[in-house]
């Protein structure tokens, strides 16, 4: 399952490099943690800022994140805040798009870093299945 976010290049840079960290905030009366996600890339009409979309690929079903969705009557998109250390855990985070060659092999080899830090960092990838039972055990 594949999910976007939308920020700056510099942003974009830092977060293929180190992952993802929970934003604060987001202008409501409660404090809310974790980083936006939706179905498809934002625009700055929908509160996106920036110029840069990361894929951000998921190896657990949509139901593991059920419980980080922001539901809201009348949106054309679907929209998760999610912690930055499930992202880390469950996904891999590439660039989006890319209208020429040159751009889809530097999206490829962007992905293809990024996928060999998660595998430094977290370990072999497998199809989600144990490691979101493994989360799923350790949530319960």
């Amino acid at each position: 399952m594949k999910l976007f976010h939308v920020t700056t290049a510099r942003a974009a840079a830092a977060i293929l490099g180190e992952g993802f960290r929970d934003g604060n905030g987001y202008g409501t009366a409660e404090s809310f943690s974790g980083v936006w996600l939706a179905d498809r890339p934002l625009d700055v009409n929908e509160g996106a800022q920036g110029d840069t979309v990361l894929a951000v690929r998921f190896a657990v079903p949509l139901s593991a994140l059920a419980d980080y969705e922001w539901i809201e009557q009348g949106k054309p998109y679907r929209e998760w805040l999610v912690p930055a250390n499930f992202i880390a855990r469950h996904a891999t985070v590439a660039l989006f798009g890319g209208d020429d060659a040159e751009d889809e092999r530097r999206v490829e080899q962007l992905q293809r870093q990024a996928e060999e830090r998660h595998q430094e960092k977290f370990g072999p990838y497998d199809d989600g299945e144990q490691q979101f039972a493994e989360w799923e055990h350790s949530e319960g």
